[in-house]
């Protein structure tokens, strides 16, 4: 069964008659990122937001506009684009929306400079299982007291509130922005070159650590195998002591963006080949860039071959203490600004393997991608304390437990 409203207030008779059943709900907008979290209920009711899309207001002079959640960000940047705006969000896919942006907390590589979604939201319009309309924020920055609620939306896959209207800080759309891959020695370098980046005066717009496969998904640059060392021949003993000769020479890649006027982004490109010592392996600008922010997110399953790929984060501090494990599975990504990143994975007892590390440095690693749909404790992991919390406030908005139930962490 499917409903699809075409208003705010068909939206909230339609929840409050689905809540009455006590009928499972998956609200769903462009369904281009419906793999995220555990399988839906079984008999779920589709409820479609596409028609709930359009602009409500643009302010070009304030830089605050406002969208339906059905609204795809395609949609929304070409309207923003008009007055040489945009909203700093990678996009996903083509056909994501802003709904579902705002559900699954979207965040990409340009996060580094652009920070998260949750910067550029200045009010959310939602409604609840019974029908109530909440409108939280507004037109300005400091329009909140208190709590600020609508940060309890973002991220929340649709269990507590379904998402009508989005406004939002726009920003103006830079001059010029050029990106870089650098190749270096090997992973554990690669963190530590990232680190000085970071560390530096410079203001890049993505900082990346890639492995090989990674970087040829990702970037689309061919990229050879890594030699293999000559094997070992008999040699007669010796008072020399023996040294660990590594069998494989496994280099890595650092990605970095910049953006802004063409000074700006020419400083980037001189400062960080004195940082990293070397020469870009490969520098993109235009169409070529904009390929690879556009195809980022569906590139993340780098190896076709592989069953999963998992979202893990830990401390920026502590996820070098990890890379010597995550070495071990082609298919690496790395944000070292945020402390997080993805790996592509062939078996459940590595994914099992994979969290407990993480959660031994205080992180966690959760099932992104999966061939196969899988329960809330397989996906996120098992609860922690603040599970409770999260369980209280699921109670509050949603008491039938009737949006997306199973899905989220904890099982809310």
């Amino acid at each position: 069964m499917s409903h699809s409203p075409q208003s705010i207030d068909e939206l909230a008779d339609c929840l409050t008659q689905l809540n009455t059943a006590a009928a499972p709900v998956v609200p769903i907008c462009g369904d281009t990122h419906s793999y995220i979290g555990a399988k839906p209920a079984d008999n779920s009711t589709r409820l479609d937001l596409s028609r709930l899309a359009g602009v409500r207001f643009h302010e070009p002079a304030d830089m605050v506009a406002a969208f339906g959640a059905g609204t795809t960000l395609a949609d929304v940047q070409s309207h923003l684009a008009a007055t040489n705006q945009r909203l700093d969000i990678d996009p996903g896919h083509a056909g994501s929306t802003l709904g579902g942006a705002v559900a699954i907390d979207h965040c990409g590589p340009r996060c580094h400079g652009w920070g998260s979604l949750r910067d550029k939201i200045l009010g959310l319009t939602y409604v609840l299982p019974k029908g109530d309309v909440i409108k939280i924020g507004g037109r300005v920055m400091k329009n909140v007291a208190g709590y600020d609620l609508s940060k309890l939306m973002i991220g929340s896959l649709g269990t507590l509130g379904v998402i009508d209207e989005v406004i939002f800080r726009a920003n103006p759309i830079g001059d010029t922005e050029r990106g870089w891959l650098f190749e270096i020695a090997d992973l554990p370098t690669a963190w530590k070159v990232a680190a000085k980046i970071q560390a530096s005066q410079l203001e890049p717009l993505a900082l990346c650590v890639l492995d090989q496969v990674a970087a040829a998904a990702l970037t689309g640059v061919e990229i050879s195998p890594p030699e293999t060392a000559p094997p070992k021949t008999e040699t007669p003993e010796t008072d020399t002591p023996e040294t660990d000769t590594p069998e494989t020479a496994v280099p890595a890649y650092i990605f970095v963006a910049a953006e802004g006027v063409a000074a700006f982004v020419d400083h980037h490109e001189s400062t960080l080949t004195e940082i990293v010592e070397t020469a870009p392996t490969r520098t993109f600008a235009g169409p070529e860039l904009c390929e690879i922010w556009n195809n980022w997110h569906d590139r993340l399953h780098c190896r076709a071959d592989s069953r999963f790929v998992v979202r893990f984060g830990a401390r920026g501090s502590r996820c070098g203490h990890l890379l010597k494990d995550l070495a071990e599975y082609p298919g690496l990504i790395t944000y070292p600004g945020r402390g997080m990143g993805y790996v592509n994975l062939d078996d459940m007892e590595s994914v099992m393997v994979l969290r407990q590390k993480c959660e031994l440095f205080g992180g966690y690693a959760a099932i992104h991608w999966s061939k196969e749909p899988y329960d809330a404790e397989t996906v996120w992991g098992v609860p922690r304390d603040d599970a409770t919390i999260m369980a209280a406030l699921k109670q509050m908005h949603d008491p039938n437990g009737i949006l997306n139930p199973g899905r989220f962490y904890g099982g809310i």
